[in-house]
């Protein structure tokens, strides 16, 4: 049974990188062009910042079974506003069996976020090819935009 925690990102990145790998083969449109390089220093000053929450799913062992990261920031367009915007959602393909894993985490960061008063709204991407609104959907979100993208081949 995974446990799920909220992390710091020095918590959680040396045990992400297996999954980093995976999620980027899996899930990355344009991978010609688009390559993995993580901006850490990026990422150290927003959570230092308070712009930034990690949460990770883990087996019994301590095993990283997947992540989720949340960037909280403000809009342009609604700057009294605090927003959890998804940057990332992982599984690893090897714990999938478990129909219900991501469920779960899912349910988990919905509790959390929402129970932080101070956020407003909570927003998440899905891909395409791999969907999960209907449990976004049955946990009360509701479908906002589309992104459209095109590799630049020049």
């Amino acid at each position: 049974m995974a446990t799920f925690q909220q992390e710091s990102l020095e918590q959680a990145w040396p045990d992400a990188q297996r999954l980093f790998a995976l999620h980027y083969e899996e899930l990355t449109f344009g991978k010609e062009r688009v390559k993995l390089a993580p901006d850490t220093g990026r990422y150290k000053a927003l959570e230092r910042d308070g712009g930034l929450m990690v949460f990770t799913a883990r087996d019994d062992d301590g095993a990283m079974a997947g992540y989720a990261v949340f960037f909280l920031t403000s809009h342009i367009h609604y700057r009294l506003n605090l927003f959890a915007v998804n940057d990332v959602f992982y599984i690893d393909p090897e714990r999938r069996s478990d129909p219900w894993l991501g469920f779960r985490f899912i349910k988990f960061l919905d509790r959390h976020l929402s129970a932080i008063s101070e956020i407003d709204a909570i927003k998440w991407h899905t891909k395409v090819h791999r969907e999960f609104g209907p449990i976004l959907h049955r946990l009360g979100y509701v479908p906002e935009e589309t992104i459209w993208a095109k590799v630049n081949k020049g």
